[in-house]
Protein backbone atom coordinates (compact mmCIF):
# COMPACT_ATOMS: atom_id res chain seq x y z
CA UNK A 1 0.00 0.00 0.00
CA UNK A 2 1.57 3.28 -1.21
CA UNK A 3 1.66 6.62 1.23
CA UNK A 4 -0.49 9.26 0.12
CA UNK A 5 1.39 12.75 0.03
CA UNK A 6 -1.15 15.43 0.79
CA UNK A 7 -3.90 16.66 3.05
CA UNK A 8 -7.29 15.68 3.90
CA UNK A 9 -9.82 17.75 1.43
CA UNK A 10 -12.43 17.98 4.30
CA UNK A 11 -9.68 19.65 6.17
CA UNK A 12 -9.59 22.45 3.66
CA UNK A 13 -13.29 22.30 2.39
CA UNK A 14 -15.27 21.57 6.37
CA UNK A 15 -14.33 22.78 10.00
CA UNK A 16 -16.07 24.48 12.57
CA UNK A 17 -19.35 23.87 13.89
CA UNK A 18 -20.84 22.59 10.81
CA UNK A 19 -20.39 19.40 8.84
CA UNK A 20 -21.18 20.97 5.77
CA UNK A 21 -18.97 22.90 2.99
CA UNK A 22 -17.56 26.42 4.49
CA UNK A 23 -19.60 28.88 2.65
CA UNK A 24 -16.35 31.21 2.74
CA UNK A 25 -15.07 28.68 -0.47
CA UNK A 26 -14.74 30.46 -3.67
CA UNK A 27 -16.53 28.79 -6.21
CA UNK A 28 -13.63 28.33 -8.72
CA UNK A 29 -12.06 26.03 -6.10
CA UNK A 30 -15.41 24.00 -5.55
CA UNK A 31 -15.98 23.64 -9.53
CA UNK A 32 -11.95 22.90 -9.75
CA UNK A 33 -12.50 20.00 -7.04
CA UNK A 34 -16.32 18.95 -8.87
CA UNK A 35 -14.15 18.45 -12.12
CA UNK A 36 -11.50 16.32 -10.92
CA UNK A 37 -14.22 14.27 -9.19
CA UNK A 38 -16.44 13.89 -12.18
CA UNK A 39 -13.68 12.90 -14.54
CA UNK A 40 -12.91 9.81 -11.82
CA UNK A 41 -15.88 8.64 -11.87
CA UNK A 42 -16.34 8.77 -15.86
CA UNK A 43 -12.86 6.69 -15.70
CA UNK A 44 -15.08 4.36 -13.26
CA UNK A 45 -17.92 4.09 -15.21
CA UNK A 46 -15.99 2.36 -18.15
CA UNK A 47 -15.62 -0.53 -15.73
CA UNK A 48 -18.62 -3.13 -15.97
CA UNK A 49 -20.18 -6.10 -14.59
CA UNK A 50 -22.61 -8.71 -15.52
CA UNK A 51 -23.86 -9.28 -11.87
CA UNK A 52 -24.74 -7.48 -8.67
CA UNK A 53 -22.54 -8.44 -5.71
CA UNK A 54 -19.02 -8.42 -3.73
CA UNK A 55 -16.35 -8.06 -6.48
CA UNK A 56 -14.69 -11.74 -7.70
CA UNK A 57 -11.50 -12.54 -5.13
CA UNK A 58 -9.12 -13.75 -8.13
CA UNK A 59 -6.24 -13.02 -6.20
CA UNK A 60 -6.60 -14.69 -2.97
CA UNK A 61 -9.47 -17.00 -3.58
CA UNK A 62 -11.12 -15.50 -0.72
CA UNK A 63 -14.64 -17.44 -0.53
CA UNK A 64 -16.54 -14.05 -0.25
CA UNK A 65 -20.78 -14.26 0.41
CA UNK A 66 -22.10 -12.99 -3.32
CA UNK A 67 -23.82 -10.56 -1.72
CA UNK A 68 -22.23 -7.38 -0.91
CA UNK A 69 -22.00 -5.71 1.81
CA UNK A 70 -22.79 -2.14 2.11
CA UNK A 71 -22.05 0.32 4.49
CA UNK A 72 -25.97 0.49 4.84
CA UNK A 73 -25.66 -2.94 5.85
CA UNK A 74 -22.92 -2.40 8.30
CA UNK A 75 -24.44 0.60 9.96
CA UNK A 76 -27.96 -0.91 10.82
CA UNK A 77 -25.76 -4.25 12.69
CA UNK A 78 -23.28 -1.50 14.46
CA UNK A 79 -25.72 0.69 15.36
CA UNK A 80 -29.45 -0.94 15.16
CA UNK A 81 -27.97 -4.83 16.20
CA UNK A 82 -30.24 -5.64 13.39
CA UNK A 83 -28.19 -8.15 11.10
CA UNK A 84 -29.90 -7.26 7.65
CA UNK A 85 -26.70 -8.41 5.83
CA UNK A 86 -28.22 -12.06 6.19
CA UNK A 87 -31.19 -11.25 5.13
CA UNK A 88 -33.50 -13.84 2.37
CA UNK A 89 -31.74 -15.70 0.16
CA UNK A 90 -29.20 -14.11 -2.38
CA UNK A 91 -29.89 -16.13 -5.61
CA UNK A 92 -29.55 -15.11 -9.28
CA UNK A 93 -33.56 -13.71 -9.73
CA UNK A 94 -31.71 -10.52 -7.71
CA UNK A 95 -29.82 -9.72 -10.39
CA UNK A 96 -31.68 -6.82 -11.97
CA UNK A 97 -31.72 -3.31 -10.38
CA UNK A 98 -35.66 -3.70 -9.44
CA UNK A 99 -35.04 -6.39 -7.65
CA UNK A 100 -32.09 -5.46 -5.95
CA UNK A 101 -33.22 -2.39 -4.86
CA UNK A 102 -36.52 -4.05 -3.39
CA UNK A 103 -33.90 -6.22 -1.58
CA UNK A 104 -32.63 -3.04 0.12
CA UNK A 105 -35.69 -1.66 0.39
CA UNK A 106 -36.39 -4.67 2.53
CA UNK A 107 -33.21 -4.25 4.80
CA UNK A 108 -35.23 -0.74 5.88
CA UNK A 109 -38.01 -2.73 7.02
CA UNK A 110 -36.37 -5.30 8.94
CA UNK A 111 -34.41 -2.24 11.00
CA UNK A 112 -37.95 -1.28 11.54
CA UNK A 113 -39.49 -4.55 12.38
CA UNK A 114 -36.12 -5.54 14.19
CA UNK A 115 -34.94 -3.04 16.61
CA UNK A 116 -36.79 -2.28 19.21
CA UNK A 117 -36.58 1.26 19.52
CA UNK A 118 -36.55 2.15 16.10
CA UNK A 119 -39.29 4.31 16.78
CA UNK A 120 -40.33 6.81 19.79
CA UNK A 121 -44.28 6.28 19.83
CA UNK A 122 -47.46 5.78 18.16
CA UNK A 123 -47.43 8.33 15.69
CA UNK A 124 -43.50 7.65 14.22
CA UNK A 125 -44.79 3.81 14.27
CA UNK A 126 -47.74 4.71 12.07
CA UNK A 127 -45.66 7.20 9.44
CA UNK A 128 -42.82 5.19 9.28
CA UNK A 129 -44.62 2.03 8.35
CA UNK A 130 -46.56 4.19 6.02
CA UNK A 131 -43.77 6.27 4.35
CA UNK A 132 -41.80 2.93 3.89
CA UNK A 133 -44.63 1.43 2.10
CA UNK A 134 -44.67 4.66 -0.45
CA UNK A 135 -40.72 4.10 -0.68
CA UNK A 136 -41.41 0.47 -2.00
CA UNK A 137 -44.15 1.90 -4.70
CA UNK A 138 -42.20 4.04 -6.18
CA UNK A 139 -39.45 1.38 -7.25
CA UNK A 140 -41.32 0.46 -10.54
CA UNK A 141 -41.52 3.79 -11.57
CA UNK A 142 -38.07 4.55 -10.34
CA UNK A 143 -36.11 1.88 -12.27
CA UNK A 144 -34.34 2.84 -15.22
CA UNK A 145 -35.11 0.40 -17.56
CA UNK A 146 -32.44 0.54 -20.11
CA UNK A 147 -29.81 -0.46 -17.26
CA UNK A 148 -32.29 -3.61 -15.34
CA UNK A 149 -30.52 -6.49 -16.13
CA UNK A 150 -26.82 -4.49 -16.47
CA UNK A 151 -24.15 -3.83 -16.95
CA UNK A 152 -23.59 -2.67 -13.96
CA UNK A 153 -20.96 -0.69 -12.17
CA UNK A 154 -18.65 -0.28 -9.75
CA UNK A 155 -20.10 1.27 -6.62
CA UNK A 156 -18.67 2.80 -3.54
CA UNK A 157 -20.73 3.98 -1.04
CA UNK A 158 -18.66 6.25 0.54
CA UNK A 159 -17.22 7.94 -2.88
CA UNK A 160 -17.13 12.10 -1.38
CA UNK A 161 -14.96 14.84 -0.81
CA UNK A 162 -14.23 13.38 2.80
CA UNK A 163 -12.08 10.41 1.57
CA UNK A 164 -10.79 12.71 -0.99
CA UNK A 165 -6.38 13.76 -0.82
CA UNK A 166 -5.44 16.69 -2.43
CA UNK A 167 -1.48 18.16 -2.85
CA UNK A 168 -2.04 20.66 -0.31
CA UNK A 169 -4.63 23.01 0.88
CA UNK A 170 -3.47 26.04 -1.53
CA UNK A 171 -3.10 23.16 -4.56
CA UNK A 172 -6.46 21.66 -4.68
CA UNK A 173 -5.34 18.93 -7.30
CA UNK A 174 -6.52 15.50 -6.19
CA UNK A 175 -3.82 13.16 -5.47
CA UNK A 176 -5.61 9.80 -4.18
CA UNK A 177 -9.22 8.77 -2.92
CA UNK A 178 -8.77 6.71 0.20
CA UNK A 179 -11.29 4.38 1.98
CA UNK A 180 -12.34 2.06 -0.44
CA UNK A 181 -14.33 -0.94 1.91
CA UNK A 182 -17.39 -0.32 0.71
CA UNK A 183 -17.15 -1.24 -3.07
CA UNK A 184 -19.29 -4.15 -5.01
CA UNK A 185 -20.96 -4.16 -8.35
CA UNK A 186 -24.67 -2.86 -8.35
CA UNK A 187 -27.11 -0.59 -10.51
CA UNK A 188 -25.62 1.71 -12.60
CA UNK A 189 -28.28 3.95 -11.68
CA UNK A 190 -27.16 3.76 -8.26
CA UNK A 191 -23.48 4.89 -9.50
CA UNK A 192 -25.47 7.53 -12.00
CA UNK A 193 -27.36 9.27 -9.17
CA UNK A 194 -26.84 12.93 -8.71
CA UNK A 195 -24.39 13.13 -5.89
CA UNK A 196 -25.10 13.30 -1.96
CA UNK A 197 -21.61 14.73 -1.34
CA UNK A 198 -21.73 17.84 -2.99
CA UNK A 199 -21.76 19.94 0.40
CA UNK A 200 -19.32 16.92 1.82
CA UNK A 201 -22.43 16.03 4.93
CA UNK A 202 -24.67 13.12 3.87
CA UNK A 203 -28.08 14.71 3.18
CA UNK A 204 -29.59 12.30 5.96
CA UNK A 205 -27.65 14.16 8.73
CA UNK A 206 -29.45 16.18 11.42
CA UNK A 207 -28.05 19.42 10.03
CA UNK A 208 -30.26 18.94 6.78
CA UNK A 209 -33.49 18.10 8.64
CA UNK A 210 -36.67 19.95 7.94
CA UNK A 211 -38.00 21.83 11.10
CA UNK A 212 -41.85 23.01 11.04
CA UNK A 213 -41.98 21.99 7.42
CA UNK A 214 -39.46 24.46 6.38
CA UNK A 215 -36.71 23.20 4.14
CA UNK A 216 -32.78 23.64 5.83
CA UNK A 217 -30.63 26.23 5.05
CA UNK A 218 -28.30 24.00 2.88
CA UNK A 219 -31.23 23.27 0.36
CA UNK A 220 -30.44 26.30 -2.24
CA UNK A 221 -26.45 25.58 -1.92
CA UNK A 222 -26.72 21.96 -2.35
CA UNK A 223 -29.42 22.52 -5.78
CA UNK A 224 -26.87 25.18 -7.22
CA UNK A 225 -24.01 23.26 -6.50
CA UNK A 226 -25.76 20.01 -8.12
CA UNK A 227 -26.10 22.12 -11.50
CA UNK A 228 -22.48 23.23 -11.39
CA UNK A 229 -21.19 19.46 -11.27
CA UNK A 230 -24.06 18.52 -13.96
CA UNK A 231 -22.23 21.21 -15.84
CA UNK A 232 -18.80 19.96 -15.66
CA UNK A 233 -19.46 16.31 -15.53
CA UNK A 234 -21.10 16.68 -18.80
CA UNK A 235 -17.92 19.15 -20.24
CA UNK A 236 -15.82 16.24 -18.97
CA UNK A 237 -17.50 13.64 -20.84
CA UNK A 238 -17.85 15.54 -23.73
CA UNK A 239 -14.27 16.06 -24.17
CA UNK A 240 -13.08 12.59 -23.22
CA UNK A 241 -16.08 10.58 -25.44
CA UNK A 242 -14.61 11.04 -29.19
CA UNK A 243 -18.41 9.17 -30.12
CA UNK A 244 -20.13 12.43 -27.85
CA UNK A 245 -22.35 10.29 -26.18
CA UNK A 246 -22.97 11.92 -22.33
CA UNK A 247 -23.92 8.12 -20.75
CA UNK A 248 -22.85 9.09 -17.32
CA UNK A 249 -24.35 12.83 -17.84
CA UNK A 250 -27.46 11.33 -19.05
CA UNK A 251 -28.07 9.33 -16.02
CA UNK A 252 -27.76 12.11 -13.33
CA UNK A 253 -30.19 14.31 -15.15
CA UNK A 254 -32.42 11.22 -15.10
CA UNK A 255 -32.12 10.73 -11.24
CA UNK A 256 -32.87 14.45 -10.93
CA UNK A 257 -35.55 15.22 -13.24
CA UNK A 258 -37.09 11.75 -12.44
CA UNK A 259 -36.56 12.16 -8.41
CA UNK A 260 -34.98 8.99 -8.31
CA UNK A 261 -31.88 10.76 -6.57
CA UNK A 262 -33.88 10.83 -3.27
CA UNK A 263 -35.22 7.46 -3.38
CA UNK A 264 -31.36 6.47 -3.53
CA UNK A 265 -30.61 8.78 -1.31
CA UNK A 266 -32.68 6.97 1.42
CA UNK A 267 -32.31 3.50 -0.10
CA UNK A 268 -28.36 3.66 0.24
CA UNK A 269 -28.57 5.32 4.44
CA UNK A 270 -30.79 2.88 6.02
CA UNK A 271 -32.31 4.62 9.84
CA UNK A 272 -35.33 6.03 7.72
CA UNK A 273 -36.64 9.23 8.78
CA UNK A 274 -39.10 10.75 7.43
CA UNK A 275 -38.35 14.65 8.25
CA UNK A 276 -34.66 14.15 6.22
CA UNK A 277 -34.05 16.03 3.38
CA UNK A 278 -34.25 13.69 0.90
CA UNK A 279 -37.56 12.19 1.40
CA UNK A 280 -38.93 15.67 1.89
CA UNK A 281 -37.51 16.34 -0.99
CA UNK A 282 -39.20 13.38 -2.26
CA UNK A 283 -42.50 14.27 -1.11
CA UNK A 284 -42.36 17.79 -2.51
CA UNK A 285 -41.79 16.32 -5.83
CA UNK A 286 -44.47 13.85 -6.07
CA UNK A 287 -46.65 16.52 -4.63
CA UNK A 288 -48.25 16.87 -0.93
CA UNK A 289 -51.33 16.05 -1.74
CA UNK A 290 -50.26 12.68 -3.80
CA UNK A 291 -48.11 11.66 -0.36
CA UNK A 292 -50.38 12.60 2.61
CA UNK A 293 -53.40 10.46 0.14
CA UNK A 294 -50.66 7.37 0.36
CA UNK A 295 -49.78 8.56 3.80
CA UNK A 296 -53.86 7.69 5.03
CA UNK A 297 -54.30 4.56 2.75
CA UNK A 298 -50.64 3.00 4.47
CA UNK A 299 -50.99 4.44 7.55
CA UNK A 300 -54.87 2.96 8.68
CA UNK A 301 -54.79 -0.23 8.13
CA UNK A 302 -55.51 -3.50 10.68
CA UNK A 303 -52.07 -4.65 9.13
CA UNK A 304 -50.55 -0.68 10.36
CA UNK A 305 -52.45 -0.94 13.55
CA UNK A 306 -51.14 -4.61 14.84
CA UNK A 307 -47.50 -3.21 13.85
CA UNK A 308 -48.43 -0.08 15.77
CA UNK A 309 -49.25 -2.21 19.13
CA UNK A 310 -46.52 -4.86 18.79
CA UNK A 311 -43.85 -1.63 18.04
CA UNK A 312 -44.76 -0.14 21.51
CA UNK A 313 -44.64 -3.16 23.50
CA UNK A 314 -40.92 -3.49 22.25
CA UNK A 315 -40.67 -0.11 23.13
CA UNK A 316 -41.88 -0.80 26.91
CA UNK A 317 -39.76 -3.71 26.88
CA UNK A 318 -36.58 -2.21 25.45
CA UNK A 319 -37.12 1.16 27.81
CA UNK A 320 -37.66 -1.35 30.99
CA UNK A 321 -34.31 -3.05 30.37
CA UNK A 322 -31.93 0.46 29.35
CA UNK A 323 -33.89 1.76 32.97
CA UNK A 324 -32.46 -1.16 34.83
CA UNK A 325 -28.99 -1.26 32.47
CA UNK A 326 -28.53 2.71 33.38
CA UNK A 327 -29.39 2.01 37.36
CA UNK A 328 -26.33 -0.27 37.31
CA UNK A 329 -24.32 2.38 35.43
CA UNK A 330 -24.67 4.76 38.23
CA UNK A 331 -23.50 2.21 41.16
CA UNK A 332 -20.64 1.30 38.95
CA UNK A 333 -19.78 5.40 38.60
CA UNK A 334 -20.57 5.52 42.49
CA UNK A 335 -17.90 2.82 42.82
CA UNK A 336 -20.49 0.57 44.51
CA UNK A 337 -19.89 -1.98 42.22
CA UNK A 338 -17.03 -3.37 39.97
CA UNK A 339 -16.54 -2.83 36.33
CA UNK A 340 -16.91 -6.62 36.59
CA UNK A 341 -19.92 -7.14 38.42
CA UNK A 342 -21.17 -4.40 36.35
CA UNK A 343 -20.64 -6.73 33.11
CA UNK A 344 -22.29 -9.69 35.10
CA UNK A 345 -25.64 -7.84 35.97
CA UNK A 346 -26.42 -6.12 32.34
CA UNK A 347 -25.24 -9.75 30.77
CA UNK A 348 -28.05 -11.15 33.11
CA UNK A 349 -30.30 -8.09 31.93
CA UNK A 350 -30.10 -8.73 28.67
CA UNK A 351 -30.21 -12.43 28.72
CA UNK A 352 -29.08 -14.79 26.58
CA UNK A 353 -27.49 -14.06 22.79
CA UNK A 354 -29.74 -15.45 20.23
Amino acid sequence: MDFIEGVCLNDVFGGGHSRLLKEEIPETNIEYVYRQMANIMLQIFEINFDRIGNLPTRKTRFAAPSRPLTWKAHEILRVGDVNTFALGVWAHDLQSTRKYVEYVNNQDWQQLLCQPNSIAGPLSSRSRYAELNILKSLIPESTNTTYDRGPFKLIRDDFGMANVIVRSKDDLTIAGVVDIEWVYAGPAQLFGSAPWWLLLDRPVNDEWDFEAGEAPKATDRYFKCLEVFIRVLEEEETRMKESGQRELTELVKWSRDEGAMWLHMLLSSGFFDDLTFPCMQLRNYKGAQWWDQCMKEYGHTEEVEKFVVDKMKDLAAYDEIKEKVEHHKVLMDNKEISAEDFISSVLSILGPAE
